[in-house]
Order: structure tokens, then sequence, then C-alpha cells
């Protein structure tokens, strides 16, 4: 994994060898004071208050975001995952994708259909763009915790595998 800073602010701050940008993520407030998720990349070579920002939970939650966490691959794909509550009250997951040397983020939502995610995501990504996101959630019909995953090939697609349980 790439060198991760927390900011005094939440925010996360990711760079290294094989990743030219500094990639920072997030939590912030829109004029409308919704909880929304934010991404910039830039370079030292620029004031980091121009470096372009984009709203990466836009489009898979508009609202109630929070515990973004940044994960970076040696090969410098970037893979941010954040947690929301949708309208129904249950806990989802939403991730957000950027490929080394690109300056487009591709975010989805992985529905997991449980209870309440927890803010334990893990996120390991190989050199070739395979990606797994492990976390925990409650299961309110058992009672119990368990920990569930979702894959993606970066490099070929963004879409996410459908949850599944890897312990229960």
């Amino acid at each position: 994994m790439m060198p991760q800073i927390t900011t005094a602010a939440g925010g996360l701050i990711t760079q290294g060898a094989n990743l030219p940008n500094i990639v920072t993520v997030g939590d912030s407030l829109d004029g409308n004071s919704n909880q929304i998720i934010v991404g910039r990349v830039g370079t030292l070579d620029n004031d980091p208050s121009t470096w372009p920002s984009t709203v990466i939970s836009a489009g898979v939650s508009d609202v109630n975001n929070a515990g973004s966490r940044l994960f970076a691959g040696d090969n410098g794909d970037v893979v941010v995952v954040w947690q929301f509550v949708d309208q129904y009250g249950n806990g989802q997951i939403g991730t957000s994708v950027l490929l080394a040397g690109d300056t487009v983020w591709h975010s989805a939502l992985i529905s997991q259909g449980m209870g309440s995610a927890q803010n334990d995501y893990q996120v390991s990504i190989s050199n070739n763009g395979e990606a797994l996101i492990v976390w925990t959630a409650y299961n309110p019909f058992t009672n119990t915790f368990v920990t569930l995953g979702s894959a993606a090939l970066l490099h070929t697609s963004f879409n996410w595998s459908a949850p599944f349980i890897l312990v229960s």
C-alpha cells in the first residue's frame, strides 16, 4: 500500500513512486448542508487550492455520506470507499475508482442489503487492477456481525460484484 496521511480535517492524501499526482479525499458539506465525498488530484508544482475537485459521491448518494477512506495500489490505482444511509435507513457502501494516470473518477454503489455498515473497510488492489473491498456489517436478522466482500477488475470495468459473505 502507498503511504496515506490523515489530515486534521479527516481528509486522506496518498502519493507514491508510480503515482505522479497527489490524490486527496475528504468528507465535506455542499451548499445544502448535505454530507458529500470530494476527491482532488494535483501535483506539488501547483497551488493545492487550484487542484480540480470532483464530488465523487454524486450519483451514488447525495446525502448522509461519511467515513471516506482512500486506498492505493502499488501501480497508482486508487479506490475510495465510504458509507451512507439510504432512504430506507439501510447502511450502504459507495466506492469510487481513479486509475493511475487518469483524471476521471468512476463511482458506484455496492448495495449490501443488510443493516448498518461499519467504518472498517479495507481494500486490496493488485498491479493488474484486481480489487477486493472487505467490510463488516450488522445482520439484523441473526443479530450478528458478518464480514462482506465485493470484487472488481478495475482495468476491465468498474462494476463491483454483489456483496458476498466471507465470514458469518
